[in-house]
Order: structure tokens, then C-alpha cells, then sequence
């Protein structure tokens, strides 16, 4: 893609008119002391990939109205991200390099994603990419989906990049406050073995002991089979073999699955 030429050129066998400008920029209408031009990179498609899910272009502008705290990746890229207030959305930090890929692969993803029969897709949705700058500068960020968005208590979170070397889960720091993964409380965690009579010691609601860290766990913590349904398990791996179709025909690759357990 030549990003200097401002547009993307229309996919030959799409069914879609991808055709328009790569970006549009216009000036925050937020009163600041300071002028901050704000960059929504192919609007259109986003919008496509947004309607195609359900979300109006009112409730995608509320949820980033406000954020919730931010914090850095988890991962080793040491992206700065935000989740907004709702839940609904990840807003993460992008390199100049991460921004003129997923623009050069934009065409094809957007068709593949808004495609009906790829609902059920595990790809990352991208909904938007936009930049702002200030003080001379550009920041560039993408607002994703955020799987995590459930009232739902979330028991195990799995992190797999398909590697065991240093694919253990972080140690906790004792003293740091934590989130129980059965009962969904908060408490201070101050160890792993510790004694109902020890003080500070946490019951757990929802089990016979203490409360138990939910942390974010890796390949090597994974020691348990993952049993589906025949007819999810036909349709899950089917979805994985498209997803990696798509991924290679981009050559891009997404080379982590994040697995989400739900007690019964």
C-alpha cells in the first residue's frame, strides 16, 4: 500500500466498495487550551466491521467518551492501553510499523470478518484506528474488542502462544491486591499456603478454602484437557482453519489464543 497516495484501492473480488479516503482528520471540538487534530484512518471500513457486529456509530463514540485505568501490556511489546469505562473496548498503542500493516492488510480482513459465515471468527476485531497529535507529535492507537467483557465470573484465563520456554504465569507479589478466580472478591494476596487461623486469612465464597489469585495464566500452566461438544469442537476447528487461511494469505500471524474457562 502507498500511504501516500490517501486512499485503498478496491479488492477485485470484493462485494463491498472499499474505495475512499485512508484518513480524515479534523480538529477536536473538546475545549482545550491546546489544538489536538485527530486522525480516524479508513473510516468506512470500520464502520463496515462495526455494523457487521452490531455497533452504531453513537454507542462506539459514547463507550470511548471515558476510560477506565490505564495500564501497560502484559506483553513484551510494553504498549500503553486503556479499556473504556463499559468494558466493551481495548484501546492500545501502536508503532508506526504496526499502523502500516494492519492498513495494508485492512481490505482483505474487513471482507473476511464482515463475511457472515465468519461470525464465530477467533481473530482479533479491530473496530477503529485513529491517531491524535500533540505537541508535535503522532499517537497512533487501535480499539479492539475486549473478550473479556462479561458479567460472568471468569475462572482461568490462558494466555497460549504454542511455546513452553518462560510460559509460566507471573509471580504474585505478596501484599498486592488481587481478584479471587472463584468468587470474583477482592482481597490482599499474602501466599499461596497459608492456615485458617493465620490472620489474613481469605475465605472463598464459592469453595471449601481460601480465595486463589486470578491471574493471567500461560502454556506451561495449562494441565488440563479441554473438552467440547462434538459439534463444538467440529465447528471450533473448523473456525481455526479459516482463521489461519486468512492469516496466511495477509502473512500476518497471530500467534496467540487466549482461552477463557467459565465454572458451571
Amino acid at each position: 500500500m502507498d500511504l501516500e497516495k490517501n486512499e485503498i484501492h478496491q479488492s477485485t473480488n470484493s462485494t463491498y466498495s472499499w474505495v475512499h479516503n485512508l484518513a480524515k482528520p479534523f480538529l477536536s471540538p473538546i475545549n482545550t487550551t491546546r489544538t489536538v487534530k485527530f486522525k480516524d484512518y479508513c473510516p468506512h471500513v470500520f464502520a463496515r466491521i462495526r455494523d457487521a457486529f452490531g455497533i452504531s456509530a453513537s454507542s462506539y463514540i459514547q463507550s470511548l467518551r471515558s476510560t477506565a485505568k490505564e495500564k501497560l501490556s502484559e506483553g513484551a511489546s510494553g504498549a500503553f492501553m486503556f479499556f473504556t469505562k463499559d468494558g466493551k473496548y481495548v484501546v492500545k498503542s501502536t508503532t508506526p510499523t504496526e499502523l502500516s500493516t494492519l492498513l495494508k492488510i485492512l481490505v482483505p480482513y474487513a471482507e473476511y470478518l464482515v463475511d457472515p459465515k465468519n461470525k464465530g471468527s477467533f481473530l482479533t476485531r479491530f473496530y477503529g484506528c485513529h491517531s491524535i497529535k500533540m505537541y508535535g507529535r503522532d499517537y497512533s492507537f487501535v480499539v479492539m474488542a475486549n473478550i473479556f467483557n462479561t458479567s460472568r465470573v471468569i475462572n482461568n484465563k490462558y494466555d497460549i502462544k504454542g511455546s513452553w520456554i518462560s510460559r509460566n504465569a507471573d509471580p504474585i507479589v505478596k501484599g498486592k491486591k488481587v481478584r479471587c478466580r472463584h468468587c470474583n472478591q477482592h482481597y490482599i494476596y499474602r501466599g499461596e499456603e497459608r492456615n485458617m487461623d493465620e490472620a489474613g486469612w481469605e475465605q472463598c465464597a464459592q469453595r471449601v478454602g481460601g480465595c486463589q489469585p486470578n491471574v493471567v495464566l500461560k502454556d506451561n500452566d495449562l494441565n488440563e484437557k479441554l473438552r467440547l461438544e462434538p459439534t463444538d469442537a467440529e465447528m471450533t476447528i473448523d473456525q481455526l482453519v479459516a482463521d489461519s487461511e486468512v492469516s496466511e494469505r495477509t502473512e500476518v500471524v497471530e500467534n496467540t489464543t487466549r482461552i477463557y474457562m467459565l465454572e458451571p
